[in-house]
Formats: C-alpha cells, sequence, structure tokens
C-alpha cells in the first residue's frame, strides 16, 4: 500500500494497493487499468439480469454511440461506481431524500476523475446522459426480452424505435470488457 496516512476510516484499497480516499480524492489515486478491472467485474442492475452484463461494457456502448468528441467522458460516466460499487437508481433516490452524501461523494469522485484523465465529468453532457439512456432501453431489450423499463425510469425515456439502430446487446466476458475499455479509452486520447 501506498505511503499515505488517511486521518479517517472512509477509504477502500484499491487492486493495486492504493489507498483511495473516499472523502478527498486526488487525481493520483485514479488509475484506468484498475477502474477498467473495478468496472468489468461489476454487474448493471445490481446483477438482477439472467447473465452477467458489466458496467464496463455498457461504459464502452455508450461511448461508442457518440461522436470522439465525447467518448472519453461517455466511458468514464459511471466511474464512480468503480470505487462505491453499482447502486440502482431507486435506492439513489431513496438515499437522496434523507440525505445529500451520496451525491456529494459520487460528484466529486467523477469531478477529480475528470480532472485526472481530461475530461470533464461533471456535470454529465446532455449527449452523454441521451446516450446512457438508449443503452438503458437496449440492454433491456436484449438482455430481458420483454421486460421493457416503466416510464417511471425517466420522463424522456426512449423507445423501441429509438434504439433500432443499436446493435443486438451481447454479454462479454469481464477480460473483454476491461480488454475493450481499456482500448477504447486509449483510442479516446485518454492517458
Amino acid at each position: 500500500m501506498q505511503d499515505l496516512v488517511i486521518p479517517h476510516p472512509f477509504w477502500i484499497e484499491t487492486l493495486n494497493g492504493t489507498a483511495f480516499d473516499l472523502m478527498n480524492p486526488k487525481p493520483a489515486m485514479f488509475d484506468i487499468e484498475e477502474i477498467a478491472t473495478a468496472l468489468s467485474r461489476l454487474c448493471r442492475y445490481v446483477g438482477h439480469l439472467p447473465v452477467h452484463y458489466s458496467v464496463a461494457q455498457h461504459c464502452v456502448h455508450v461511448a461508442m454511440l457518440l461522436p470522439s468528441a465525447y467518448r472519453r467522458a461517455a466511458l468514464l460516466h459511471d466511474v464512480e461506481e468503480a470505487y462505491l460499487g453499482d447502486w440502482t437508481s431507486p435506492l439513489k433516490r431513496l438515499i437522496r431524500q434523507h440525505t445529500k452524501i451520496v451525491d456529494h461523494y459520487a460528484h466529486r469522485i467523477r469531478e477529480v476523475a475528470g480532472q485526472r484523465f481530461g475530461c470533464s465529468l461533471v456535470p454529465t453532457h446532455e449527449y452523454i446522459v441521451r446516450a446512457d439512456l438508449k443503452m438503458l432501453v437496449a440492454e433491456r431489450r436484449d438482455l430481458k426480452p420483454g421486460v421493457l423499463p416503466p416510464q417511471s425510469w425517466g420522463p424522456h425515456l426512449p423507445t423501441l424505435d429509438d434504439v433500432a439502430d443499436i446493435p443486438r446487446v451481447a454479454p462479454w466476458t469481464a477480460e473483454m470488457a476491461r480488454v475493450r475499455f481499456l482500448d477504447t479509452f486509449a483510442a479516446a486520447g485518454g492517458k
């Protein structure tokens, strides 16, 4: 583990032994290899799918829906999940009703990760939000056929017609998702 004393118990040890301070992340704490590995092992929808479909694969698909100028930010749009886990939107809303703490730390992680990787992650660009919602519908279309998300998931949820041009989503292995995440990052000019 790196020589770093964190004066509180709110940190995690990353894959390579970095003490990642959840309250006060620094750019040097972010490693794209660790992010790719963590997100490739983390299942979307808190695992409530018939197959494993990773956050890393989702991020690659979102990035590929957009012009190259937005790809790095789109690829990293769920970066906080590498450190906080994939919380469902209903859980986030429930917690938000009682406290803003989760939003605060997720926002901070995204802000500092954006500094580290040279792209703006706060606020999330509207193109990325739209691509993320399109992937949500395409994922549901292909991974949970016949179980489309309810309109309560968002007032501007795309329809099946809106995602007709998105190729069928077929889950990758965790290793394939990790490699494709890193390849997409490099192709988008990431360092």
